[in-house]
């Protein structure tokens, strides 16, 4: 049950992330970074 609401949750955080187009950057700025 738990994992159905997170699931939904991180959906709907992508979503959100893909509309703000902030947490998206992070993403893929924190994909592969050399030090």
């Amino acid at each position: 049950m738990i994992l159905v609401i997170w699931a939904f949750l991180f959906l709907f955080d992508f979503t959100s992330a893909l509309h703000n187009h902030k947490v998206t950057f992070k993403f893929t700025s924190h994909q592969e970074k050399p030090d």
